[in-house]
């Protein structure tokens, strides 16, 4: 009756394990009997919603499976349906739970984002206690109901819930939202999950999410600016600047026509436009963004605060990357001075201001006072941020290339390899901060005559970056000429 189809076989001794009175013979006259309703449903599905010239059957199984689901059950089944399928867990459900209460979006909620926040924050609410905490008993109650009808399964290695790619399209059918409310209820989770913070847990966290956060944005080419400002987040920590440009060039103009030009907001979100278009070698675009926002933060805010002092520090940066030193170093002494007196000496905001100048003092070649201020920000971050800390781990590069610099190639190597460790297990292989990482050590490689490490490094380095930043970005065209140096 069920055409030998492995996929239907599966729900059906799913649907009579849970069905404690349920035969085998039982169950073939409930399939019989509710088959003729089931394939008049399936035939009015889209052609792309059809499986196959069986596909009826699978239908069928499913949705007997599905009709007997807890209606709670049936509610996290609409929401998974427009993530990814693979890689699905409890933390973007919790983390979303426990931020819908205090998240605030920059602008107000459209119908839609509205109808989509009452649903969504409604049904989480389920899965919290009196005081608020998160119940993960009844979270998991949830998804071994899902999983006892062979709707979902557990990755047992990855600790992650999946479904079947073709189930997982089937349950898009089930939802009885329309589709844009439907997308915008799994949008909504993913955005309430996402908060701003750099510590590593919530870093690795919103790393897991990148296929969850595609999913959605292959279903809505448009999201709203709401959710743009908090899912580009997720392509941010990965270093995919080119998928958070598509969000935030658009996430821009909104808030310039909404908020207008000088609201902190336009303003915030405009730095961080520059600082993707720096990641992209787009030096000269990030300049003049940046002057704008610079001159338009001294006028509303003041010369010394916090924000403005931000902003000078990343024009800075920008005109270190144009090469223009000198002019980056008046800057970057006047702002250090002002983070000093304003925020103290050991705030995040003052170490990375000397950090900056340390960088500068490099590239003008004054690299005794670069490590003077490089080992007193790495002793800072350690204890303060902790070893790993992306921070830490950035100050500890800067201060491997000061010794390199310097001629001591061997602390160098010390300090380059503990840090590439650290990026490929905290960010991953592809991330750039890895790539500069690899760099780094295949030049400190090359300068202790260990020239095979240093070009297998180096083609690493520069086939990833070919991949993931493109051919002419000019951190690939520096592998590749670092490349060809080590080789002649």
């Amino acid at each position: 009756d069920v055409g030998y189809l492995a996929l239907a076989i599966v729900h059906a001794s799913a649907y009579i394990a849970h069905s404690p009175s349920m035969t085998i013979a039982k169950y073939r006259s409930v399939f019989l009997s509710q088959r003729q309703r089931m394939l008049e449903e399936y035939r009015k599905l889209p052609i792309t919603a059809k499986l196959d010239d069986r596909g009826d059957t699978v239908y069928t199984t499913w949705r007997m499976c599905y009709d007997q689901l807890k209606p709670e059950s049936r509610e996290l089944l609409w929401l998974i349906a427009y993530l990814h399928y693979d890689g699905i867990f409890e933390d973007m459900f919790r983390r979303a739970a426990q931020n819908m209460r205090s998240k605030k979006y920059p602008l107000p909620l459209t119908d839609l984002e509205s109808q989509a926040q009452t649903h969504v924050t409604r049904y989480l609410s389920t899965f919290l206690d009196t005081d608020g905490n998160w119940d993960t008993i009844k979270f998991a109650e949830v998804m071994t109901d899902l999983i006892s009808f062979s709707l979902i399964d557990f990755d047992r290695v990855n600790m992650t819930y999946r479904a079947h790619v073709l189930v997982h399209d089937w349950a898009k059918m089930v939802v009885p939202q329309a589709t844009k409310l439907a997308v915008e209820s799994t949008a909504t989770l993913l955005s309430l999950s996402i908060d701003y913070e750099t510590d590593n847990k919530s870093l690795a966290f919103k790393r897991q999410l990148g296929p969850h956060v595609s999913s959605v944005l292959t279903h809505n080419l448009n999201i709203g600016a709401n959710h743009a400002d908090y899912l580009k987040e997720v392509y941010h920590c990965t270093g995919q600047w080119s998928r958070v440009l598509q969000l935030l060039q658009p996430l821009v103009r909104v808030f310039k026509k909404v908020l207008g030009e000088e609201h902190p907001d336009t303003l915030r979100s405009m730095n961080s436009l520059a600082y993707i278009y720096s990641n992209l070698g787009r030096h000269s675009e990030a300049e003049q963004l940046q002057v704008r926002v610079l001159d338009a933060q001294k006028r509303v805010l003041g010369e010394e605060r916090p924000d403005t002092l931000r902003s000078t520090n990343n024009l800075a940066s920008t005109y270190s990357h144009l090469g223009r030193h000198s002019e980056a170093e008046q800057l970057q002494v006047k702002v250090l001075d002002a983070k000093k007196r304003v925020l103290g000496e050991e705030h995040p905001d003052t170490l990375t201001s000397m950090n900056n100048l340390a960088y500068t003092y490099s590239n003008l070649g004054r690299h005794s006072e670069a490590e003077q201020l490089e080992v007193k920000v790495l002793d800072a971050r350690k204890r303060i941020l902790g070893e790993e800390h992306p921070d830490t781990l950035t100050s500890m590069n800067n201060l491997a290339s000061t010794y390199s610099d310097l001629g001591r190639h061997s602390e160098a190597e010390q300090l380059q390899v503990k840090v590439l460790d650290a990026h490929k297990q905290l960010l991953g292989d592809e991330h750039p901060d890895t790539l500069t990482s690899m760099n780094n050590l295949a030049w400190t490689y090359s300068a202790l005559g260990q020239s095979d490490a240093a070009a297998e490094l180096y083609h690493t380095a520069m086939s990833i970056a070919e991949k993931t930043l493109g051919k002419q970005h000019p951190a690939t065209q520096l592998y590749r000429k670092n490349l060809k140096d080590v080789q002649n």
